[in-house]
């Protein structure tokens, strides 16, 4: 099934028209073309459990919450909320650039008295502008409209399919962290996207998850295919006999890439599936892990084909364990996770705008004897005592040089991650899994950035402090 993304590259490819000879949506035409993506199945599979998710200590905390919306379209996400956490929003402002959705957001958000307004316990009418969202804006102006408060913040920002026209959009997700509260430090901004990846330069997450499985569903008639296509692809044609004959290319070709379902033949049904990227106003504290640990200027390559599409906020190679403590310290007093990478076959050793822990560095095996060990009892097996950069080959081609093996798995390339899994390989009927070997290990805690040693760790292995 072809993903909106690969659609609309098609789409453009198809037709590759000058600038000049382009024209940008109208308000209507915009609001026609995402009208069909309301019953996209991200909005209740993912978009809202998230959000929640994600809100819920934020709110829980606090007694009253301030929101600023980016592009919230005719009606708020927040609508879509448990009553429980909709009733702590008190302020709520949006900008909205789209006057026929601003219109209806106002509709919306101020109900007729008879019912229930889906934000009930706005403390004054909401503020709507029907402007973009400009990294330039006053934004302190703005803030402060009904408001007696000139340097109000807020505890949330919320950009929900609202970045596809921002660039760069690293520089307006900076622009919302600085209306972020200043104490407490728990405001959030948080992004919603239609897309695999969001590479957002040098901005650290908070948190992060994906979606794959959502699905848009677009009936296929030839107007609703000329309004799909032309929201797809973001432009009409200005001539109207050139319009009308790129409209006839773009319904043949979401008919040739869109997918069937047999229970319902008169669908097309394309991939869309969906990034949430939530930030902190601990985004921006790269530097400081940079000036302490070493960093990889050039792109990581990793074989796992998921990993391979995100791209990481940066990658550093510790070549010391106190580098390795360093990276964890930092990790934890920015509450922003980390992920490693071994062998690079983890679908979780790169994740969108996560720093990397490359662990290249760490690949020496050594080979100890009995005598090395120190130990006295009648184990008289050498010990292989790995780094956590090896891989298959390196142990094994290791153990050979004395006469012995490791049962490990069949793919050379493959890291650390594969005893920490298990381990299967063409041994383990007569010797067991991988992880049946290990004696011992050295630890490094991400709870504290604590060193410890478990189990059998040769002295002379012992890192200082451990």
């Amino acid at each position: 099934m072809a993903t909106v993304n690969y659609l609309e590259q098609a789409l453009r490819q198809r037709t590759s028209p000058t600038a000049s000879s382009k024209q940008s949506l109208s308000d209507y035409q915009y609001s026609a073309g995402l009208a069909i993506f309301d019953c996209c199945s991200a909005y209740e599979d993912f978009i809202v459990p998230q959000l929640c998710r994600l809100i819920a200590p934020l709110f829980n905390s606090h007694m009253k919450i301030s929101v600023l919306e980016i592009g919230p379209g005719p009606k708020s996400i927040l609508g879509k909320l448990p009553h429980h956490l909709r009733q702590t929003i008190a302020k709520y402002a949006a900008f909205e650039p789209n006057h026929i959705f601003a219109t209806r957001l106002e509709k919306w958000l101020c109900a007729a008295p008879e019912t229930e307004p889906p934000l009930l316990s706005l403390e004054g009418p909401p503020n709507i502008q029907r402007t973009p969202f400009d990294i330039n804006s006053d934004t302190e102006n703005f803030a402060s409209v009904g408001s007696s408060n000139d340097n109000e913040k807020y505890n949330l920002v919320l950009f929900c399919h609202s970045m596809y026209g921002m660039r760069p959009k690293a520089k307006f997700i900076e622009r919302a962290l600085n209306m972020l509260v200043e104490r407490p430090e728990d405001g959030l901004v948080i992004v919603f996207h239609r897309d695999r990846a969001l590479q957002l330069d040098n901005l650290v997450c908070y948190k992060t998850d994906s979606f794959y499985d959502g699905v848009v569903r677009v009936p296929d008639k030839d107007d609703v295919l000329d309004t799909f296509a032309a929201f797809v692809a973001g432009f009409n044609m200005q001539d109207m006999e050139a319009d009308k004959a790129i409209r006839a290319e773009w319904r043949e070709m979401c008919r040739a890439l869109g997918n069937r379902e047999d229970a319902n033949p008169n669908h097309l049904l394309f991939n869309s599936p969906e990034i949430m990227l939530a930030f902190t106003r601990h985004a921006t504290a790269l530097p400081e892990l940079i000036a302490q640990v070493p960093l990889v200027r050039e792109r990581r390559i990793v074989k796992n084909r998921e990993a391979h599409f995100y791209g990481c906020a940066a990658t550093v190679r510790p070549t010391k364990i106190q580098h390795v403590q360093q990276c964890i310290q930092w990790a934890l007093k920015h509450g922003v996770g980390l992920t490693v990478i071994g062998g690079g076959h983890s679908g979780h050793c790169l994740w969108p705008n996560v720093v990397s822990i490359d662990m290249a560095a760490f690949d020496q095996v050594h080979l100890l004897t009995r005598e090395e060990k120190g130990e006295a009892e009648s184990d008289s097996h050498p010990l292989v005592v790995a780094e956590a950069g090896c891989k298959v080959t390196d142990i094994i081609h290791k153990s050979m040089e004395a006469g012995v093996t490791v049962p490990l798995g069949s793919r050379p390339s493959v890291g650390a991650g594969l005893w920490l899994q298990g381990g299967l390989g063409h041994l383990a009927r007569l010797y067991g899994l991988a992880c049946d070997h290990i004696v011992g290990a050295v630890l490094v805690s991400v709870k504290s950035g604590e060193v410890f040693c478990i189990g059998r760790v040769p002295s002379q292995h012992w890192p200082d402090g451990a």
